[in-house]
């Protein structure tokens, strides 16, 4: 049965909810929808923040480091002209090369004799064609 306890109960519960004090266990679509809306606009102006001053880092870049690199590259000049010849002769090599001039290749048989080889004729070659690119 219900005592007098219990309806006292109810009545402050009913009393406590016309008096206008919320419930805090509900969930109230204005209070969410505001507090979304501020961690997103704080969101927004961190990640906006951030953005500039990385921009306006990188934009100044280039004056930073020429205040740093003002001072010249000293190389040791035997060093370099040797590279530069080394690379040079390459450099010609492959041009010849590419271009089929002065190259001559020689197709042989693992039976020939080592002197033939620079020869053209097919007889000497074990029976072998010699390829030319000249």
């Amino acid at each position: 049965m219900i005592t007098k306890e219990d309806i006292l109960k109810m009545v402050t519960k009913v009393s406590r909810r016309s008096r206008n004090i919320q419930d805090s266990r509900l969930i109230h679509p204005e209070r969410e929808w505001s507090l979304a809306i501020i961690v997103f606009v704080l969101l927004l102006v961190g990640i906006f923040t951030l953005n500039a001053k990385r921009f306006a880092y990188f934009n100044n870049i280039e004056a930073q480091l020429s205040d740093e690199t003002s001072s010249a590259v000293e190389y040791k000049y035997g060093t370099m002209q040797e590279v530069l010849d080394s690379y040079g002769e390459k450099t010609l090599l492959f041009q010849e090369l590419r271009q089929g001039v002065g190259v001559s290749a020689v197709f042989l048989d693992a039976s020939a004799p080592p002197e033939t080889a620079g020869t053209n004729s097919d007889s000497q070659s074990g029976g072998e064609p010699s390829v030319s690119f000249e």
